[in-house]
């Protein structure tokens, strides 16, 4: 008796083609405040994505398991400069929408384990594909998108 034939499944295919997008691509959506800048960017060179209708549609319009690297920006009194970061990954899917509602109590509480008087910004960095950063990198691609632009402490 012959095997029955796997059903055509668009939504999967369609899933599995998106994921494979962006992984290739290294994409992640950078998000920093005060600057108030938001963006796509490949995390490996720290380049600005070329934004193609596929990949923004892939980033935007479907539920991923994300994982995020949040972020405090410091600068101390003697002028040297510090990141306090840490990496989640939230339970479920999200679209790219619904990534700063689920990560807004994360972010409070990496904030208020910081000295006030050192805040510069905030920023964290959301991988689609779950690919995790570790602090040289998630530094590299804050830097690159400018996260010490704002001089001044908060």
């Amino acid at each position: 008796m012959a095997k029955p034939r796997k059903k055509n499944d668009s939504q999967r295919r369609l899933l599995r083609a998106t994921e494979a997008l962006l992984r290739q691509n290294h994409v992640a959506i950078v998000d920093l405040l005060p600057q108030d800048k938001q963006g796509l960017i490949n995390w490996r060179n720290c380049r600005s994505v070329r934004s193609s209708r596929q990949l923004i549609d892939a980033v935007c319009d479907l539920p991923h398991r994300w994982t995020i690297y949040l972020a405090v920006f410091c600068r101390s009194p003697l002028g040297e400069r510090y990141i306090k970061g840490e990496e989640i990954v939230p339970t479920g899917q999200y679209r790219s929408e619904q990534i700063n509602p689920a990560i807004t109590h994360y972010h409070e509480e990496l904030l208020a384990s910081c000295n006030q008087s050192h805040v510069i910004g905030t920023g964290w960095i959301a991988s689609p594909v779950g690919e995790s950063l570790t602090e040289d990198e998630a530094a590299r691609v804050f830097e690159a998108v400018g996260c010490w632009e704002s001089s001044e402490p908060a």
